[in-house]
C-alpha cells in the first residue's frame, strides 16, 4: 500500500519506506504489544475516506483490540473492542465482498466481522466453532468470497460458506480431517511426519484443489473427492516449513507455490495436474 511496509516492535506499529530504508511513521498502540498488522486494499481506502490519498492500517495487539489507522496523519480512526474481554488478536485480513469489512481472529479461536467507518464501528458477526476451534484467517475461494477455507484445530479443515455480511456455516461434508495429532510419527527415510496444518490457500486455476501445509509437507487436496491428489515431502535434514506463500491472482505462474522455512530459505514447487485428479481420483503430483 503506498509503497510502505508495516510491522509491529513491542507496543508501536513501524511504517518504513523500502526504498530508502527510513521510517516515516510510528503509530503507537498504548502500551499493548502489536500482534498483527494488515494494509487496506486501496478500493477498501476509498471507501472507507473520502480523502484517496489516505493510507489505511489495521493493527491488532494482545488485548484483543483492533485499530484501524490512517498512516499519513499518523492518527487512530477507529477502535474495536469487543463486549466480552477477548483473546489477543491472531490474525487480519479484509473480507472481499464487504465494504470495510475487516476479519479479526482472536487467539481462543473465534473469528468476528467488524465493519468499519470513520466513527463507531460495528460487529456484523461472530463465529466459533466447538469441534475444531479456528487457527487461521479465512483464505477465499477465487472469484467466489462466499467461500471459504480456514484450519481448524486437531488437524481439520473447514470450507465456511456465508453471503455478503450473514454468518457463515460449516456442513459435515464441508469437514475434512487431513492429519491426526494422535498418530505416531511417520518413519520413512525423508522423515516426512504430518504435523497439524499450518496454512492452507485455493488455487487460482483450480478451485476445487486446495494447498495444505504442515511443518514437514506440502498437501494438494481435492475437497470434493475428499482425498489427497499430491504431496511433496521434506528430507529429513531440511528445516521445517513455517508459511505458504501463494501468488496473487494474475501472475505469470499461477501453480508456482513458495514455501517458507524456519530458517529463513524459501523453497519453489511447480504445481502439475493429471486430468484424473481434477476429475475427483486420489491421484496428481507436486514437482
Amino acid at each position: 500500500a503506498h509503497g510502505l511496509v508495516a510491522y509491529g516492535c513491542h507496543d508501536v506499529v513501524v511504517v518504513f519506506e523500502p526504498g530508502s530504508c527510513e521510517v516515516v511513521q510510528t503509530l503507537d498502540c498504548a502500551g499493548a504489544r502489536v500482534t498483527r498488522v494488515s494494509w487496506a486494499p486501496r478500493e477498501t481506502t476509498a471507501g472507507l475516506a473520502k480523502s484517496p490519498r489516505r493510507a489505511d492500517l489495521l493493527s491488532g495487539d494482545t488485548r484483543g483490540h483492533v485499530t484501524l489507522w490512517d498512516v499519513l496523519r499518523g492518527s487512530a480512526v477507529c477502535h474495536c473492542v469487543t463486549p466480552s474481554p477477548e483473546r489477543a488478536v491472531a490474525g487480519l485480513a479484509w473480507h472481499p465482498a464487504v465494504s470495510g469489512g475487516a476479519l479479526v481472529l482472536y487467539a481462543g479461536g473465534t473469528l468476528v466481522l467488524w465493519q468499519l467507518a470513520d466513527g463507531e464501528p460495528r460487529t456484523l458477526w461472530s463465529y466459533a466453532d466447538v469441534a475444531a476451534p479456528i487457527l487461521s484467517i479465512p483464505t477465499f475461494a477465487p472469484a467466489d468470497p462466499s467461500t471459504a477455507l480456514v484450519v481448524g484445530a486437531g488437524g481439520w479443515l473447514l470450507r465456511l460458506r456465508a453471503e455478503g455480511a450473514s454468518s457463515p456455516s460449516a456442513e459435515p461434508r464441508d469437514r475434512l480431517r487431513v492429519v491426526d495429532p494422535a498418530a505416531q510419527p511417520s518413519s520413512v527415510a525423508d522423515g516426512s511426519a504430518r504435523g497439524s496444518v499450518l496454512a492452507c490457500a485455493f488455487l487460482q486455476e483450480h478451485p476445487s484443489i486446495n494447498l495444505l501445509l504442515t511443518s514437514r509437507e506440502l498437501l494438494a487436496v481435492d475437497l470434493r473427492a475428499r482425498a489427497a491428489v499430491g504431496s511433496a515431502a521434506l528430507e529429513r535434514r531440511a528445516a521445517p516449513f513455517t508459511h505458504l506463500l501463494s501468488l496473487p491472482a494474475g501472475a505469470r505462474a499461477p501453480n508456482l507455490v513458495l514455501c517458507a522455512h524456519a530458517d529463513g530459505c524459501l523453497s519453489a514447487y511447480v504445481l502439475e495436474f493429471h486430468q484424473a485428479a481434477l476429475d475427483g481420483a486420489s491421484v496428481g503430483g507436486l514437482g
